[in-house]
Formats: structure tokens, C-alpha cells, sequence
């Protein structure tokens, strides 16, 4: 083997420097959003930075709102002690930048999370049970306006309770 001249070197370089170039624009914008995506996700997972304390994520939802632009909502819920439990709902952009978000702590069980595009304004639904177990609680976020109204839904004393 000979010595490598700098012309070779710099060949080789420039070489290296053109498929890293084709590589990042081929496969760049995918993995830009998939570490953003991981970053966020570590980043909500333990908001108070404690590795005993992890926030599980209970759904993730996107949509495009009537200005083309895309938003995405995560909701995530933690054992806050004595029995309550936090709920956070987070809005990103389509880079994961956090937009908004809102807490709450509660004393009920979280049973489902639903989300009503074909509703104008969108809107989440976090569905709980109350206290008694025998009245569901709907809290529906209204995702322009911030706004949270709260229903409480119970059977007939003489109908029917399924468990």
C-alpha cells in the first residue's frame, strides 16, 4: 500500500460527504420527526425528571384543524397518591412542540379516552367513573377554546346496572 496523496484524501471526502448528503435527504425528514417524537415522549413521560415517577400515555390522537394546520393531542395519567390520580392532556404541532396543556387531578378511575373530529370545534372526551361507581363522568376539552365542561351521567335507580 502507498501513501494516500491529499487529491486522494480529498476525493474520498468529498465522496463521503455527497452519499451523507443523499442519505440526509433521502432519510432525513423521517428521522427528524421520530427523534422529535422520542424526545417528546421522554420528555412528558416524566415531567418532574424523578425515574420512579412515569406518566403512562393512555392515547394519542392528530388532526388537521379548518387552517390545514396539524395538531396532535396526548393524554397521560399518573398515580398521584391517596388514591387520585393526574391526568394530563398535552396539544403538540406536527413537530412535537408543545402547544398547550391541561391538568387535573382526580379521584376516579380514567375508562376511556375518546376523540370527536366530526364535531366543529374538535373535542377530547375523557370518560370516568364517579366515586360510587355508579355514574359515569364525561369531561369534554374543547381543543380551540380550552374550555372543559364536565357531565355526569346515572342510570335509573330501577333500571338495570351492568358491572
Amino acid at each position: 500500500m502507498g501513501k494516500i496523496t491529499p487529491a486522494q484524501f480529498a476525493k474520498s471526502a468529498i465522496t463521503v460527504l455527497i452519499m451523507v448528503g443523499i442519505l440526509g435527504v433521502a432519510f432525513g425528514e423521517s428521522l427528524y420527526r421520530k427523534a422529535n417524537y422520542v424526545t417528546f415522549l421522554t420528555t412528558e413521560s416524566f415531567p418532574t425528571m424523578n425515574p420512579l415517577h412515569q406518566d403512562r400515555l393512555i392515547s394519542e390522537n392528530s388532526f388537521t384543524d379548518e387552517g390545514g394546520i396539524m395538531h396532535r393531542l396526548f393524554v397521560f395519567e399518573s398515580e398521584a397518591g391517596s388514591g387520585t390520580t393526574t391526568c394530563r392532556v398535552v396539544v403538540t404541532d406536527k413537530d412535537y412542540h408543545v402547544t398547550s396543556s391541561w391538568n387535573a387531578d382526580r379521584s376516579n378511575k380514567l375508562l376511556n379516552v375518546g376523540f370527536m373530529e366530526h364535531t366543529s370545534p374538535p373535542v377530547l372526551e375523557i370518560v370516568r367513573h364517579d366515586s360510587t361507581k355508579r355514574a359515569l363522568i364525561c369531561e369534554h376539552l374543547c381543543l380551540h377554546m380550552g374550555v372543559l365542561q364536565a357531565y355526569q351521567y346515572r342510570p335509573r335507580e330501577a333500571g338495570p346496572v351492568t358491572r
